[in-house]
């Protein structure tokens, strides 16, 4: 690695003993510059040293290498572009496998390598800051590899633990109003598999996607987990900002774009206090919804309206009453008419309602009054624009989402769909769902 330089444009020259010593200071709030130069330095290589570690690799990856093109079956080097259907060269990988190891060490690259050449799949943490939620102390879900932690109270120490960003964003106030009482979420992932036998046909190529729980589904996008933390406790929890911690391994790939940045950051948005029980309410809804293949176009729709209903956006009074009643009508008709718009709607509605979420003649009827309710003065939004934002009609809205929420989390657990007509008639059996 004596050999080895380190260009980072205008950020300067490095040796690689440098750029490891930027690499161990890059965690200090004072460090924002060092962590910039890392992400953006290219090794610089004689090309007689990197002949030598080419032609070292080539037995290690024989089994991986396409003779005729000199390419190894491997989407390594461009952890972020999966799509990317081109094989780098051996030699692409020998340069790629530099930066590591001069800022994580040439041991700890080799263990790496040799794991992954054995089929090891890479781990790295998909992490996001989420605002709608507090927590007093760390809440982990061990089995699942999920982690929320409170945030730093200090901007610098904030900044410090989030990957380097544009200055204007880091001087900007509200970026660190908008997180006093916000959260940090880390779920451990994996990827793979690493490295592959090349093929002319792209079909015979295995899928290269990020994967949590112990590789059972694929690894959620912000959205999809707090879609179903929401559920979970019946609140409003959105993600501001996304990216992949590769712990390091992000030096391997110079196309490895700037953290995902979610541009509507509430600045004053109602938090709920997390609990662990609501973690493993999550993780159940989460599995339900996405561990299986069958796709439910239908319910996805259901609770992305019900969520607007609840958002952050009707938090900070952007949202009138109107519309949130108008977004919850959606979610209901979606839920219990789905494409059955014949007939009075509003009525089948909080029949259909009643039905699936009452126990007793005498829930039945208090849940048809107020999902009818709910139904009316949401057409009224429709044709007027406007709802009168009283106690009464707010506690209205309130109490009409909290339904919607228990037949969403309902319908997760019941498969098939309820025959709403035979359920009422008594020609079917109420569907208990899975337990």
């Amino acid at each position: 690695m004596k050999q080895t330089g380190f260009d980072a444009d205008l950020l300067g020259a490095f040796s690689a003993d440098e750029l490891r010593t930027m690499y161990l200071r890059s965690s200090e709030p004072s460090e924002l510059q060092s962590r910039a130069a890392l992400s953006v330095a290219k090794p610089e290589v004689p090309y007689q040293l990197l002949t030598e570690l080419t032609q070292q690799l080539r037995p290690l990856l024989s089994c991986y290498l396409d003779p005729d093109s000199d390419r190894v079956g491997s989407r390594l080097v461009r952890l972020k572009r999966e799509r990317d259907s081109s094989e780098p060269t051996i030699a692409d990988l020998a340069q790629a496998l530099l930066k590591p190891a001069a800022t994580l060490g040439s041991e700890r690259v080799v263990e790496l390598l040799l794991g992954w050449i054995d089929g090891e799949p890479l781990h790295f943490r998909s992490e996001a800051l989420l605002s709608g939620a507090t927590v007093g102390q760390p809440l982990a879900l061990t089995e699942a590899g999920v982690r929320i932690d409170p945030l730093p109270e200090s901007p610098a120490d904030l900044a410090a633990s989030l990957p380097p960003l544009s200055a204007g964003l880091y001087s900007d106030r509200s970026f660190y109003g908008a997180f006093r009482k916000g959260v940090r979420l880390s779920i451990d992932c994996r990827l793979g598999p690493v490295f592959y036998k090349p093929s002319k046909d792209e079909t015979d190529r295995p899928d290269f996607r990020g994967t949590w729980i112990h590789g059972k589904i694929p690894a959620p996008p912000p959205f999809m987990f707090c879609e179903a933390l929401s559920l979970a406790c019946n609140h409003c929890i959105r993600w501001a900002l996304w990216w992949h911690d590769y712990g390091g391994l992000e030096q391997l790939n110079a196309a490895v774009g700037p953290v995902m940045y979610h541009d509507d950051i509430p600045r004053e948005m109602a938090t709920i206090h997390l609990s662990e029980e609501h973690l493993k309410e999550m993780l159940k809804i989460y599995l339900m919804r996405h561990g299986s293949e069958a796709p439910r176009p239908q319910l996805d729709m259901v609770i992305a309206r019900w969520m607007k209903s609840k958002g952050f956006l009707a938090q900070r009074g952007v949202l009138g009453l109107a519309d949130q009643f108008i977004d919850l009508r959606i979610a209901l008709e979606a839920l219990y008419l789905g494409r059955q718009y014949g007939g009075e709607k509003g009525f089948r509605l909080a029949t259909y309602g009643a039905w699936h979420l009452g126990a007793d003649p005498t829930e039945r009827s208090k849940y048809h009054k107020t999902l009818r309710g709910a139904y009316n003065r949401a057409s009224d939004a429709v044709h007027s624009g406007e709802v009168k934002n009283t106690p009464e009609v707010r506690e209205q809205l309130t109490t009409a989402q909290d339904l919607c929420r228990e037949g969403i989390l309902k319908r997760l657990f019941e498969d098939p769909e309820p025959e709403w007509d035979k359920l009422i008639m008594g020609e079917a059996e109420p569907l208990m769902g899975k337990s």
